[in-house]
């Protein structure tokens, strides 16, 4: 959870529209948008009562769960909110199933407004949209395709064009469509002998039908996966170029695809890991068994982290050295030690928030793996609940210091409450 809504979540339900009116812009971006959650009380609350320039910042963040983008794809498409369906349509964290809400909203591609998001954002909202029923949007889609960005995916986004425009156009226009896309300048990947099959004779809709059975298949899927990025140098980046990372995954899950095999991909799994980002693909789709979404990629390297730390101070003196580095801290992150220390239990939630000089490094130690959530959301309103109460000029004012203030949490929180008597 992003360190601001970690404060922001002990706040009274009932003040949190006040605050954000009385925040400035750039603070609400900072919270709403970026790669951290800003916690289920203020997406609820966007989702509810929000702007829609909050809606916009939400839909860009990268690291909401599935159910809120699935939330926020619902509203837009309801009321309608083109900018947020196309924050949404441009975020790669945003699965194929959501995206498909969207697709209807949109009438030109090109006007999307996300293209300065990234080459592989632009290219995932065009494979969703592959899906569209207009035919003047499969046309853009087609044209404005880049098979190198979207090299393990492309041929299928094309081949569900030309079914598209099949239904809503006329052969003539499929075939215009494949004549527009972009020619590779790479020359990454030959099409499959199914996809060269179905350009050959674009009026066959039964071998662009099993041209796209081929290409969204479970198997060449994860053959796509297989590709992942392992260089362990720069020369050899250089020798072999065919290797994509994880926005390259996002961009093949948002195109067409068959439901996948699961116990397939297990199997494969077992046979021969799959690595971090292809799990990580794999782990974001809704469907993705617990076994999967929880498979951590096998690694021979050593391990280069320090050793324990109960093996390098004293048992009797680990707490009070511990104390005194959260004291002694003058930066915007705590020490690896610290982040232990409260992980194994030798520092509490509290101890961090009064001793750790910086609140916001406070804040971000109390998000890290193996501390408690529910402790350090206790421990976060036991000091700001009680002394800000229901005056959203001082939640709103805390807020605002938090990114820069340098002293520790209850002296924000007391400055807060000081500064709006």
């Amino acid at each position: 959870m992003h360190p601001s809504a970690q404060l922001l979540d002990a706040a009274p339900a009932a003040v949190l529209q006040d605050v954000l009116a009385r925040s400035d812009a750039a603070t609400l971006t900072s919270l709403l948008s970026g790669r951290y959650a800003p916690g289920d009380a203020l997406i609820s609350h966007v989702l509810e009562r929000g702007a829609t320039a909050h809606r916009v910042d939400l839909a860009s963040n990268t690291g909401l769960a599935h159910a809120a983008y699935d939330a926020l794809a619902d509203d837009a498409a309801r009321v309608p909110r083109p900018e947020v369906a196309a924050r949404l349509l441009g975020n790669l964290s945003v699965t194929g199933e959501v995206a498909a809400k969207l697709v209807p909203l949109v009438t030109d591609p090109a006007a999307l407004g996300i293209g300065d998001d990234g080459a592989h954002n632009f290219q995932a909202a065009l494979a969703s949209l592959s899906a569209s029923e207009d035919p003047r949007v499969l046309m853009r889609v087609a044209a404005l395709l880049d098979r190198d960005v979207n090299a393990l995916g492309g041929y299928a986004v094309l081949i569900r064009c030309c079914l598209g425009l099949l239904d809503t156009a006329s052969a003539e226009a499929v075939r215009k469509a494949i004549a527009s896309v972009p020619a590779s300048t790479k020359n990454l990947e030959e099409p499959s002998p199914a996809v060269v099959a179905a350009l050959m004779a674009p009026d066959n809709r039964g071998l662009l039908q099993s041209a796209l059975e081929h290409e969204s298949s479970t198997p060449v899927i994860l053959s796509a996966l297989r590709q992942e990025a392992s260089w362990s140098s720069f020369e050899q980046m250089l020798r072999d170029p065919r290797r994509y990372g994880s926005d390259a995954f996002a961009v093949v899950f948002r195109g067409p695809r068959a439901p996948l095999d699961w116990d397939l991909i297990r199997r494969e799994h077992r046979r021969y890991p799959l690595r971090h980002n292809a799990l990580g693909a794999l782990a974001r789709q809704p469907d993705c068994p617990a076994d999967l979404a929880e498979a951590k990629e096998p690694t021979t390297r050593p391990d280069s982290r320090k050793p324990p730390l109960r093996s390098r101070i004293q048992p009797r003196s680990v707490r009070k050295a511990l104390l005194a580095q959260l004291a002694g801290n003058t930066h915007k992150l705590m020490s690896q030690d610290v982040s232990r220390g409260l992980a194994d239990g030798v520092l509490s939630a509290m101890d961090v928030l009064t001793h750790g000089r910086i609140a916001l490094a406070a804040l971000e130690t109390l998000r890290f793996p193996g501390t408690r959530p529910e402790e350090s959301r206790a421990a976060v309103a036991a000091i700001a609940t009680t002394a800000l109460g229901p005056r959203p000029e001082a939640w709103a004012v805390a807020l605002r210091l938090l990114p820069d203030f340098p002293g520790t949490f209850p002296e924000l929180i007391s400055t807060a409450k000081q500064a709006t008597r």
